[in-house]
């Protein structure tokens, strides 16, 4: 669940949007025998489902785009616990699209990349993921928007209290690396960060 009381434009100040996001995803992935007999690789699918709602906006409820990848790791030691993994994964515009409300929309119209690079550190029941991911839009055919495309990082620090009980933080941090551009056009200062 996400919710976005205000959205902070450079130019106009803050602005009340009071928008929320509720959803849960469908995952799954299979590990294929080893490469070489030495590093791991897999694919993995997600299917999400969300309500997306926002002040003066119609909620909408749907399928989000159903995205599919694969994972290599191409640095394991398991006698640190330390392990070093490539992602790619492509998200199609398969989901339900409203282009009369895309700011609420669960499917996006355009097609999503989304190269990886993850290291994870697992010391005995102490737990540190470290995840960066760039998000790359295409332009959507609909309504010709190339939404900004973005660099994330998310950190995961976890505590094994019990083998089925692993309380943990998560923080993330998303750049803007460019403006927005709408039927061709850049909209100067359209870049921001969370």
């Amino acid at each position: 669940y996400w919710r976005y009381p205000i959205y902070a434009d450079r130019a106009l100040g803050d602005i009340r949007v009071d928008g929320s996001i509720a959803g849960a995803a469908l995952k799954g992935g299979y590990f294929f025998p080893k490469l070489g007999g030495r590093f791991s690789w897999g694919a993995i699918f997600s299917i999400p489902f969300l309500e997306s709602a926002a002040d003066g906006a119609a909620t909408v409820t749907g399928f989000g785009d159903p995205g599919l990848g694969i994972a290599f790791w191409p640095y394991e030691d398991t006698e640190r616990n330390l392990y070093l993994s490539i992602w790619w994964v492509s998200y199609f515009p398969l989901g339900d699209y409203d282009e009369r409300n895309p700011d609420t929309s669960p499917g996006m119209d355009a097609l999503t990349h989304v190269p990886a690079f993850e290291v994870g550190w697992y010391p005995g029941r102490f737990l540190f993921d470290a995840l960066l991911q760039y998000w790359h839009f295409d332009e959507s055919d609909k309504l010709r928007v190339d939404n900004e495309d973005y660099v994330e990082l998310d950190l995961v620090l976890s505590w094994s209290v019990t083998e089925k009980f692993v309380p943990s933080l998560h923080a993330t941090a998303k750049w803007e690396t460019e403006d927005q551009t709408i039927g061709g056009s850049r909209i100067d200062g359209t870049r921001g960060h969370v």
